[in-house]
């Protein structure tokens, strides 16, 4: 799964920097000019960040939440204020099941190292790494970081959640929506004149849409759950 492959070389990450360089290379598809190559790997290390900090927070692994705060300050991201409109799928919607209501982790490099520091467990090696990570933190609030930007969902039951995104002409578009595992996200993107531009319809709830955008315009994005529970999820676009 793909969701295992994050985790997997995220916490490769945290041995070694030069690992971290070449992580955004992987997720390239659908020949996106090289120019692009930079924005995409910003959103896909985001979604990576956010996987590992999840993992450590339902699994008590510092680690992982440290590494995760270590590409978010190599790679900045930024906080939406959408918020996202919904509608009914087509078709009856399966029976509402039940799950335990979760934190989601927040991507936030000094949220995540304040984590961490309650799992150590009078560990003194993850205890220096976030000590160093934390004196690595801006000193002062900042506002839009410029980099990814990540907007945060759920999508309830027999429900679709849309968003009107803008993206800059003669550029790459790179989504990601990342669940939290828990069902099954479809995921569209659609011109302003309703024709269809990209779609992730596997059987996970991890989507990438990659499309070059002519000129500057609104995209709607859509996020169904297929599943009978819930779905907290992360959008991040360039």
């Amino acid at each position: 799964m793909r969701r295992s492959c994050f985790i997997l070389a995220g916490l490769a990450l945290a041995v070694s920097s030069a690992a971290l360089a070449q992580q955004g290379a992987q997720f390239t598809d659908k020949g996106s000019h090289p120019s692009s190559m930079t924005s995409a790997s910003g959103v896909d290390q985001a979604a990576l960040a956010r996987d590992l900090a999840e993992y450590g927070v339902h699994n008590d692994m510092p680690l992982a939440l440290v590494t995760a705060a270590r590409i978010l300050l190599k790679s900045p991201v930024t906080a939406s204020t959408d918020h996202a409109q919904s509608g009914a799928n087509k078709g009856t919607a399966p029976a509402a099941g039940s799950r335990q209501d979760t934190q989601e982790p927040a991507l936030d490099p000094a949220a995540l190292l304040t984590a961490a520091k309650g799992m150590v467990h009078d560990d003194p090696h993850v205890q220096m790494l976030i000590d160093e990570m934390t004196s690595q933190l801006p000193t002062s609030t900042r506002g839009a970081t410029g980099g990814p930007v990540v907007r945060n969902g759920r999508v309830e039951v027999g429900q679709y959640n849309w968003y009107n995104i803008m993206f800059n002409g003669s550029e790459n578009a790179h989504v990601v929506v990342d669940g939290d595992g828990t069902t099954d996200l479809d995921c569209y993107a659609y011109a302003q004149d309703g024709s269809l531009i990209d779609s992730d319809t596997d059987l996970t709830d991890y989507c990438v849409l990659d499309w070059f955008e002519n000129w500057t315009g609104t995209v709607r994005v859509e996020i169904h759950n297929l599943g009978n529970v819930y779905n907290d999820y992360v959008l991040i676009t360039n």
